[in-house]
């Protein structure tokens, strides 16, 4: 009877790791539609909460459009931004250490107290 339990958390355990790839697919899905929802929302804790997610996996936020959007207090740090849109968006105390910014729309952006250690900006407005 115990052999018998523990074949069913053997095989509970094996599906598990089998869905993995798919738990994950799900999970940035639903990140992007929350970043891609918030599109000429200037605040939402959904897209915050999203990119941070998003980088958090290594996942790249090239050519993403925030403009005017809140995103002080935001890690960023390592974040691929190549050609983001992120004029006019409040960004004070952004952590954006290494952040690739090249060619990123940052004009009238609120960069007050962020870290920008070590950022590429080529080419950035």
């Amino acid at each position: 009877l115990i052999a018998v339990g523990d074949m069913g958390i053997f095989i509970a355990f094996i599906v598990y790791l089998k869905e993995g790839p798919d738990r994950k697919r799900q999970f940035l899905y639903q990140a992007w539609s929350a970043v891609d929802a918030a599109t000429n929302v200037k605040m939402s804790n959904a897209r915050y909460l999203a990119l941070q997610d998003l980088n958090e996996n290594h996942v790249s936020l090239a050519g993403i459009a925030a403009p005017g959007a809140f995103l002080n207090k935001i890690q960023l740090s390592k974040s691929h931004l190549t050609m983001a849109n992120l004029k006019e968006t409040h960004l004070a105390c952004a952590n954006l250490e290494q952040a690739i910014l090249d060619k990123a729309n940052l004009k009238d952006a609120d960069l007050a107290d962020s870290n920008l250690t070590e950022a590429k900006l080529d080419f950035a407005d």
